[in-house]
């Protein structure tokens, strides 16, 4: 299957080229969603078979040999930990039973394997080089990465929780590279974005016959290989009885940059019976205005101080746009208004597409009485990203008295933020990394991961974003010494 610009449906290019091209200016879509869902066909896939199904009828200039050798690789071999946990009221499936205690290693860990295949068919490619913030890459991924012809700089904020910090540091090589940035998660995308289109830069892996691509959903295969996680949440469902074949359900996911949001609605589009798509976010960033009255103004959406970074957001949005209005020129105009004037108005018979998604903006103090309270109800531990969903289900259903049976996206184990839960749970005072987590599993009593059990502080060194581009030419310089 090609892959198509939203803003020139002539461009045209293959699975393979994505990879070389996601940096580019266009934004990339699958040329058609076809309908994949047959409950009597997927009933019995595991989460494996599922994502070889899918990703069969997208990588169409590969064979379906090597696709299926991609997953295996990408899983060892092994089955990924993929539960359905069900509370009073809702299911939660958990995507973060990894070794990176997130839902990214499920998606990541094909992209990696996906990225070797592409540079062994592309010899005129000497190396890869990428570029990503923290949140955009897993520790699995980065051990695939050792193994490739790639050099791989990612970036993490001041702000990261010791727990992350010290899996990413303890997982560096000699072609991996993790740098400090004063700032938070937002501010490193938007570093990102800024170090792969820096001319300097460019110009320098270009002399060595080197190409630069990133992780994040820029790429629209990242994309894809997430569509699986609502394709097996709802087979998982019909399994065990939580709702008869071919009912509708809803589903709330804590989202970033929209990524997740268009994966599910992908599978909506490709068959699945989604009801409602109920997009959770952390104030400041809210789409609530955009999705009341069509309007999409930089300020509303991303807030006035906000560092999110808008390229991810709006290159999502711009896909999704695509297959609800099937206008390329309609997309053009919307994209020069953005680009132009910060802001773009969907007319009223558009901003009507857009009713199967719900958004709901939740600030900390909201998720955090939500942490404690779902435990004290069920001993259910909830990362702040889940919880996060969760609570913008409980908002949706006061709204709408909509009472579909729901699935909550659990993207991140709680183990990830043990300083977030201890205060949840009112335990203020600041304990090493391995403290806090026997101070949490006393709580919640849940095993405590295997890669955590002798896990370390670690020094770290932070710089500031203005710092980093001379520190990064280096690094590329010393890394072919």
């Amino acid at each position: 299957m090609k892959f198509i610009s939203t803003r020139d449906n002539s461009i045209q290019i293959d699975s393979q080229e994505v990879i070389f091209n996601c940096i580019n200016d266009d934004i990339y879509v699958p040329y058609k969603l076809e309908n994949l869902y047959d409950i009597d066909v997927l009933r019995d896939m595991s989460y494996s078979e599922l994502a070889i199904y899918i990703l069969k009828h997208f990588l169409t200039d590969i064979d379906e040999s090597t696709i299926k050798s991609i997953v295996e690789k990408a899983y060892n071999g092994y089955e990924p930990n993929v539960f359905l946990r069900k509370t009073s009221d809702r299911c939660y499936v958990e995507l973060f039973n990894n070794k990176s205690l997130s839902y990214r290693d499920l998606s990541l860990s094909i992209i990696s394997e996906f990225i070797d295949i592409n540079l062994k068919n592309n010899p005129s490619v000497k190396e890869l080089y990428i570029f990503t913030a923290s949140t955009d890459i897993s520790i699995s991924t980065i051990e695939n990465f050792k193994k490739m012809n790639t050099k791989v700089f990612v970036f993490y904020p001041n702000t990261i929780s010791d727990i992350e910090k010290s899996k990413l540091l303890s997982s560096l090589s000699d072609n991996i590279v993790a740098i400090g940035v004063d700032g938070d998660f937002y501010a490193c995308k938007k570093l990102v974005d800024g170090l792969i289109n820096d001319e300097d830069i460019k110009s320098l892996i270009q002399d060595k016959q080197s190409v630069i691509s990133t992780c994040n959903s820029l790429n629209i295969i990242r994309v894809l290989t997430q569509v699986v996680y609502y394709f097996y949440s709802y087979i998982t469902m019909v399994k065990f009885g939580e709702i008869e074949k071919d009912k509708k359900i809803n589903v709330s996911i804590p989202t970033e940059n929209f990524g997740n949001i268009m994966a599910c609605f992908y599978a909506k589009r490709m068959g699945l019976p989604i009801n409602k798509i109920i997009c959770a976010t952390k104030s400041p960033l809210s789409f609530k205005k955009f999705l009341d009255t069509g309007e999409f103004i930089y300020d509303e959406v991303f807030g006035k101080d906000s560092t999110s970074f808008e390229r991810l957001v709006t290159a999502n949005i711009e896909r999704l746009l695509h297959h609800l209005l099937n206008d390329q020129d309609r997309i053009r105009e919307i994209y020069n208004d953005f680009r132009n004037n910060k802001k773009f108005t969907l007319t009223p018979d558009e901003l009507q597409k857009l009713g199967c998604i719900e958004t709901y903006s939740l600030n900390n103090e909201e998720v955090s009485q939500k942490i404690l309270r779902l435990f004290l109800e069920c001993q259910y531990p909830l990362s702040p990203q889940t919880a996060l969903a969760s609570l913008a289900y409980d908002k949706y259903v006061i709204d709408s008295f909509d009472y579909t049976p729901s699935v909550i996206i659990a993207t991140t184990s709680p183990y990830s933020s043990t300083d977030k839960l201890l205060k949840s749970f009112g335990y203020n005072e600041n304990l090493d990394v391995k403290m806090a987590i026997e101070k949490l599993n006393s709580f919640i009593k849940a095993p405590i991961p295997d890669n955590l059990q002798n896990i370390k502080e670690v020094e770290t060194k932070i710089f500031n974003a203005d710092e980093i581009k001379n520190i990064v030419i280096e690094e590329i310089k010393n890394m072919e010494k």
